[in-house]
């Protein structure tokens, strides 16, 4: 009897869905050593020890003489265009497909972390920064193989007239 018992709540084991929850990602584009953007990222860091259901990820765009990482800050930008913003500066947050705040004060706390849930109760959760990230790092490896075709070519193409022109010389 005991077994089968234990077969049935093994079977049931695998026939029930178990699905943990994704979870959701706060992006911060931002400055390095910048105290506004600072103070986001403790906040969000505060936020997550209290309940652990999103994760932060922090893009240094900038450093602190105002160099951009072009590759993030065209990332960054195409993130703003999605939501219909201009990029104006440090700290851009994005929380999924459906939330961004263009600049950061405590007054946003309870906005925040309310677009944190939303995000992850919302069964049409969609990571818009992972899928614009992916198109600019395939947008550079392209730009790359393109870089690495041409002068290949070219150095085919001068080391074709070397050869043909010692040829000619030669004769």
């Amino acid at each position: 009897m005991k077994k089968i018992i234990f077969l049935i709540i093994g079977l049931l084991c695998f026939i029930m869905p178990v699905s943990a929850k994704e979870k959701v990602k706060a992006y911060v584009f931002c400055k390095d050593d910048e105290e506004i953007s600072s103070a986001l990222i403790e906040y969000l860091e505060d936020l997550k020890e209290e309940d652990d259901y999103f994760d932060i990820v922090v893009y240094k765009v900038w450093d602190k003489d105002w160099n951009e990482d072009y590759n993030l800050l065209n990332v960054a930008t195409s993130v703003a265009d999605y939501f219909g913003q201009v990029l104006q500066g440090s700290p851009y947050l994005v929380i999924g497909n459906k939330y961004s705040l263009d600049t950061y004060t405590i007054k946003y706390d309870d906005e925040i972390e309310e677009a944190l849930i939303d995000a992850y109760n919302d069964e049409t959760y969609e990571d818009i920064v992972s899928k614009m990230y992916d198109k600019e790092q395939k947008r550079i490896k392209s730009s790359n193989l393109w870089t690495i075709g041409i002068v290949s070519v070219f150095t085919i193409v001068f080391v074709g007239i070397i050869i043909l022109s010692r040829k000619n010389v030669n004769e």
